[in-house]
């Protein structure tokens, strides 16, 4: 089912060539339908009730015909998901929590799971907790709100362009042109990374909506599940040199995007990891994306951590302020310098309106160039055109030296 937020909606030539591309998903399934090779007849299987063995030997996999169909269908729509966020503003919960003493599989996890109210208010951890951990809460009001606090954290993302900026109650990401910042509240302090050599994990884009590719599909055999879901197996890579791997991926019909996916072990077929994506919701901006996604690692068969995030609010295609990814800090903050080596820090001793612009006059490099537009799909302006026209002039005049010595 999918959630719709009313609001402000985006509209465009774009969208409405993604929205004919889902609407061809339809016949894609008809068409399956009546080549009658995809078996039916057998119980339908939902991500609910889906075990973890393959079931391959149960249903018929898509022939070579069917698959390049399955692909013309579902790779424009991925390609427009991909291009239908020129900027956006999540509110979210995140939340991460351990199981020692319940013991449960991945299946009896997500039963009890959906047994929980999952609506991010104030309450969200405690009733979490109570479910998967009590034995966390010792009955006394000031530790059990010390240890709900430590699993729960508010967050907002923002994104524009190739700019990203993950906001909580403890730290703070701001990816801006080639440079990382991270800021530490509690201990009043930031690093900077090249982009890219940051390895403190936080959301993005990606996290919220996660999208398919071609490869995948290539190397997925495809079988229907049942009138909603399709199930993709990869296997791979076959290489002794590469660490071999495998995973399942259960994909809606309707909108092409997914609804649970496993990583499995290729010797036993013991489920390594699970991630669910549910609560399909349509956000302002006309972007369909999960307010619910939880990845669970699992351990000897037993989900052992989980990491989860719950939407609150979102809304895309709109205009960010001019501020919105410039980091700011107080007089008698500590800065560390982490781009090049050899790496360095100190102390500034007055407030810094423009933190990013700190650690880049220390490393010579520029400040991204400001978008060239907004609205779904906008890129930067392309400067390979003139630096093609800029190396034809100077082979031109080359080769009129060259010709004047020679005569």
């Amino acid at each position: 089912m999918i959630r719709a937020c009313a609001d402000v909606r985006f509209s465009g030539p774009g969208r409405d060539l993604h929205h004919h591309y889902l609407s061809r998903l339809v016949f894609l399934s008809a068409y399956l339908l009546l080549t009658g090779t995809v078996s039916t007849a057998q119980e339908p299987v939902s991500a609910e009730t889906t075990q973890e063995a393959s079931i391959s030997d149960a249903e018929s996999p898509l022939t070579a015909e069917q698959k390049a169909e399955f692909k013309s269908s579902y790779l424009p729509v991925w390609e427009g998901y991909r291009s239908d966020i020129s900027t956006g503003e999540i509110d979210y919960l995140f939340v991460i929590f351990t199981l020692k003493e319940r013991k449960l599989t991945c299946d009896e996890f997500l039963h009890e799971l959906r047994s929980v109210s999952l609506v991010p208010d104030e309450t969200l951890a405690r009733r979490l907790v109570e479910r998967f951990c009590p034995e966390k809460l010792t009955g006394s009001l000031p530790d059990d709100e010390a240890t709900l606090r430590a699993i729960e954290d508010k967050r907002i993302f923002r994104q524009q362009g190739n700019e990203r900026r993950c906001v909580s109650e403890i730290f703070e990401h701001v990816v801006t042109g080639d440079v990382h910042l991270l800021a530490d509240r509690p201990n009043k302090g930031v690093k900077a990374y090249r982009r890219g050599a940051c390895n403190y994990l936080y959301e993005t884009l990606e996290w919220f909506r996660t999208i398919p590719n071609e490869s995948l599909v290539d190397g997925s055999t495809v079988f229907r599940v049942d009138a909603d879901l399709w199930r993709l197996e990869y296997y791979g890579p076959a290489s002794e040199a590469e660490r071999k791997h495998a995973s399942w991926l259960l994909l809606d019909q309707t909108d092409g995007l997914p609804r649970q996916w496993r990583m499995i072990s290729p010797k036993d077929g013991s489920t390594l990891r699970m991630e669910v994506f549910e609560e399909m919701t349509q956000y302002p901006g006309d972007v369909l994306l999960p307010a619910v996604h939880l990845r669970a690692n699992v351990s000897n068969g037993y989900v052992s951590n989980v990491r989860m995030t719950v939407i609150r609010e979102a809304r895309f295609n709109i205009a960010l302020e001019e501020d919105a990814f410039r980091l700011s800090v107080p007089a008698n903050w500590s800065w560390y310098d982490l781009q090049v080596e050899p790496k360095s820090g100190g102390r500034w001793t007055e407030p810094v309106a423009d933190v990013a612009a700190f650690f880049r006059g220390r490393t010579g490099s520029e400040a991204p160039s400001p978008p060239t537009g907004r609205g779904k799909g906008f890129t930067a302006t392309s400067w390979r055109p003139l630096l093609l026209i800029l190396n034809g002039a100077v082979l031109i005049v080359i080769g009129v030296v060259l010709w004047r010595r020679s005569s």
